[in-house]
């Protein structure tokens, strides 16, 4: 199958000048495989399950996450894709354009495949649906919607946002960008603070225009903020 992954927003091209991509898919014993992509213009050739709702993720790779907890796949926010139920899927010509939107649905899908669940067993078209709704989708409670999946007990209602706080940092003056590719690009006030409004519960990685990136941890207990080299 040919995976088309889509152009990154202006600010990541900008910020990431070696901005390549790693595209991740399940075979047909659903373990994972991987394809490296040096970048977004060309089109990625891959051997994957053509089981209903395959999901085909593409995670943004630089040379900032070297060393990152998450590993290899860094911090970005992936776009995504659902074989063969997504708006960019042909069956006839076997291809998929994955998107931003669908980044998160298929993220969702791939969870309930890493623990065994058969994905072609729910309506994934609806809930991919419902998540492109949302201006942020990773904003929202992704693991819990993924629980509820697999617990064969899932509606709409439970698509609910994480659990955030305002977070005020002082990263320095100029232009700042948060990991989500729906993310805006912000502005420091003159004295180099920022305040993150509603950040939500996980890690966050805030971004300069030269690809530096402040590491941000928001959990119950607190908030920590760590200057990644």
């Amino acid at each position: 199958m040919s995976v088309v992954i889509p152009a990154p927003p202006e600010h990541w091209i900008r910020a990431f000048p070696d901005l390549g991509f790693l595209v991740v898919f399940p075979d047909a014993q659903g373990r994972n495989r991987e394809v490296e992509a040096a970048d977004w213009r060309t089109p990625v050739s891959v051997s994957c399950s053509k089981a209903g709702n395959t999901p085909v993720l593409a995670f943004p790779r630089t040379s900032r996450d070297t060393g990152l907890p998450n590993g290899a796949r860094g911090i970005l926010r992936p776009a995504g894709g659902l074989f063969p139920v997504s708006p960019g899927a042909s069956s006839a010509e076997s291809t998929l354009q994955l998107t931003w939107e669908d980044g998160a649905v298929a993220y969702v899908v791939s969870r309930l495949i890493s623990i065994g669940r058969d994905a072609s067993l729910f309506n994934a078209a609806r809930l991919a649906d419902f998540l492109r709704r949302a201006a942020d989708p990773w904003k929202l409670d992704l693991d819990g919607i993924a629980q509820k999946v697999a617990q064969g007990d899932f509606n709409a209602y439970d698509i609910d946002p994480l659990p955030g706080r305002d977070v005020t940092v002082k990263p320095g003056a100029g232009e700042w960008f948060l990991e989500s590719p729906f993310c805006p690009v912000m502005t420091a006030q003159a004295d180099g603070t920022l305040t993150l409004v509603s950040l939500a519960q996980g890690m966050h990685g805030l971004f300069s225009m030269n690809g530096n990136m402040i590491r941000i941890d928001v959990s119950p207990g607190g908030t920590v903020v760590m200057t990644t080299p």
